[in-house]
């Protein structure tokens, strides 16, 4: 009797201790955000270190999706560390860049005040060759907007439609800001043919992907990925990389799941492929069949003065923009369009410029966009829209960014330090 009471005593022991160890390790457990799952699961490759001033890590193998970023933003929301800003005019700090945006702004914030996207973000174009007209071959494709939206009424997010959008709003001028001319209208847009008026067809003949000219109300545009003048579907949306994201957009991101954001250097070398790549594409070449972007080289621009890079002597030549050939047709496109380099990375070169935590002070030699921003971080990459060069993974053509800009060519990826 006395040992079955001494064993039972024992066993009250024992549970009493793993309450107690269990009440220290599940708060420790708990505190990092549930990771995601299913389809938008973040898929890491490893990335070796170089034996010297880079160590292992991991890097995200695509840039982050907009159904990823949707998902964060959701859970994020439920735990009440975003918030959902009113819509509201564009700031002052927006208008600067107002191009074609939307006259009102809708931003999505952080605890501390910061501003990670503008969910009202649509199609940035404008007056490129600064002749202070808005010219039809200085339009850019309205599915350049960013592919988030809030749903007021059940307090949630989601990865926007194509077929569900009322396209007609960003050819009014009641939508835009004070000074901009909607000068395109929906027919002359080749992927939203199925809501121009009846019996108006594509004429293939008219599709244009990219030269500069005085065109006629007749002309239709499409990127050259896009020749197929097919809307995008949602599936394909959600596969896109987000853009239009702002600095602390891509950082609340990686601190919400514990990753990082990747260093200049993470980038460059995970990019070379164990290589000595230039470029962040499977054979360390960029053409129109392995990377998402203009398609066309830096030596078809027409060029005009010199622009000094912070720390080098060599002055190059920089775009002349009064004889610009065009802005580019097209948007970004799915995450694994093409190959990956050979560490079996996506996209580090091209779709969109990607944020890293680097600033100038550790890349002297980047390209200096701030302007009169006091905080910035340096994106690198290329995207979608830009020329051969600005690809390449060489520090030169970093470009150092205020961290309140949002842009249809800014996103991230992210990294997970072993």
């Amino acid at each position: 009797m006395a040992t079955n009471i001494e064993a039972m005593h024992q066993k009250k022991i024992s549970l009493f201790f793993l309450l107690l160890v269990s009440s220290f390790i599940l708060p420790l457990v708990s505190c990092k955000a549930t990771e995601l799952t299913g389809k938008s699961k973040i898929e890491f490759v490893d990335i070796p270190g170089n034996g010297e001033n880079v160590e292992p890590f991991q890097m995200s193998n695509t840039e982050i999706t907009n159904q990823q970023y949707v998902d964060f933003l959701n859970t994020a929301l439920r735990e009440n560390k975003i918030t959902v800003g009113k819509i509201e005019p564009l700031g002052a700090d927006q208008l600067m860049f107002a191009g074609f945006k939307s006259r009102n702004q809708q931003c999505i914030y952080d605890n501390n005040g910061k501003r990670l996207i503008d969910l009202l973000g649509v199609r940035v174009t404008g007056d490129h060759n600064h002749n202070g007209e808005f010219e039809l071959w200085e339009m850019e494709n309205p599915l350049n907007r960013i592919m988030i939206e809030y749903d007021t009424v059940k307090k949630s997010f989601n990865v926007v439609n194509p077929e569900k959008v009322d396209w007609a709003i960003y050819f009014e001028k009641a939508n835009l800001p004070d000074g901009v001319e909607p000068v395109d209208s929906i027919m002359n847009w080749a992927e939203l043919h199925r809501f121009w008026p009846e019996k108006k067809v594509i004429k293939k003949e008219q599709i244009v992907t990219w030269n500069y000219g005085n065109y006629n109300n007749n002309v239709v545009f499409a990127g050259h990925l896009d020749l197929d003048t097919e809307l995008p579907t949602l599936e394909e949306v959600k596969n896109w990389p987000v853009n239009h994201i702002e600095y602390y957009g891509a950082k609340a991101f990686a601190d919400y799941y514990g990753y990082d954001l990747p260093t200049l250097k993470q980038i460059q070398w995970a990019g070379a492929g164990g290589k000595n790549y230039e470029y962040g594409t499977n054979n360390g070449t960029v053409n129109t069949d392995n990377t998402v972007y203009s398609g066309h080289s830096f030596d078809e621009y027409p060029k005009k003065g010199k622009r000094q890079r912070n720390g080098e002597t060599a002055k190059p030549k920089i775009p002349d923009f009064s004889k610009f050939p065009g802005k580019d047709k097209g948007h970004v496109q799915s995450v694994k369009l093409f190959p990956p380099n050979p560490y079996g990375v996506y996209g580090l070169s091209g779709n969109v410029y990607e944020w890293t935590k680097s600033t100038l002070a550790d890349y002297p030699n980047a390209v200096d966009r701030t302007g009169k921003d006091t905080e910035a971080y340096i994106r690198i990459g290329g995207s979608w829209n830009y020329y051969d060069d600005a690809q390449s993974l060489a520090t030169k053509e970093a470009k150092n960014t205020g961290a309140h800009r949002g842009n249809d060519h800014f996103g991230f990826r992210v990294v997970n330090q072993r």
